[in-house]
């Protein structure tokens, strides 16, 4: 009406700020229901899918097919009036190389106005938030995808990676505490010396258990979907320590 001046939507249950949340249609319910787990209370979550037509195309032609979608899903998202929006897709930040990751942040950021995560950026971030030196990198993807990933870490983002952990997992059936003990297995069959450990991919279950995985193993445990909602909060400006969720989580931001 004339007159009347335009506020911005605000949800009830986002009084303290809402993410929106860009996921692969591959990806089940997983990084959303992990994500809410996560979320402390006064935090909104509004989620999009983005068609990820694999195995119907090979993995690189998917993945570079799918992030051709992201500007609309991100304008979507917008409309929606959330605070920070994410791309909840791990090997899609790394595949290309930090460059590109780059140029997709600026793209987003500039076309939606809000602040762009990626999860590879986030779990770059965090690794170095926790002061952690030698990573155990734990990774479920086709061979030559861990290893891009491990380049990644090592040479983009300047991350040690003390092994690399390469695992064929049932990440849409497994169950948490069956990635309990993956995590399990990878550390103890890996070299010792590991200061802490990231388990790649948003589509796997497992933030439920990284309490007792870090209590079992003495070192701080990272996943894709603990390290997104982390910067998410982060770049919200939401810095107070949640307990019973991660060592990540507990330290203040």
């Amino acid at each position: 009406m004339k007159g009347l001046k335009e506020e911005k939507v605000v949800h009830p249950e986002g009084w303290r700020g809402s993410i929106g949340l860009i996921i692969p249609t591959v990806y089940t319910t997983h990084p959303e229901h992990e994500s809410r787990y996560l979320l402390p209370e006064g935090v909104g979550l509004i989620c999009q899918r983005v068609l990820l037509d694999y195995p119907g195309m090979k993995h690189v032609d998917a993945f570079n097919e799918m992030n051709k979608a992201l500007p609309d899903a991100a304008n979507i998202l917008k409309s929606t009036g959330v605070d920070v929006i994410s791309f909840c897709c791990t090997i899609s930040s790394f595949l290309n190389g930090r460059d590109s990751e780059l140029q997709l942040i600026a793209e987003i950021e500039k076309l939606s106005d809000l602040p762009f995560i990626t999860v590879a950026g986030a779990v770059s971030d965090a690794i170095r938030f926790l002061g952690v030196k030698k990573v155990l990198l734990v990774s479920p993807y086709p061979s030559k995808l861990n290893l891009q990933l491990e380049k990644y870490l090592k040479e983009d983002q300047g991350i040690g990676i003390h092994f690399l952990y390469e695992i064929v997992s049932h990440l849409k059936t497994a169950t948490p505490w069956q990635q309990f003990q993956v995590v399990i297995d990878a550390f103890r069959t890996s070299p010792p010396g590991a200061d802490a450990i990231f388990f790649s991919c948003g589509a796997l279950r497992l933030v439920e258990v990284i309490p007792s995985l870090e209590e079992e193993l003495e070192v701080p445990v990272l996943s894709s979907n603990l390290c997104n909602i982390w910067k998410c909060l982060q770049v919200l400006g939401i810095h107070s320590a949640i307990t019973g969720k991660g060592k990540l989580l507990e330290m203040r931001r």
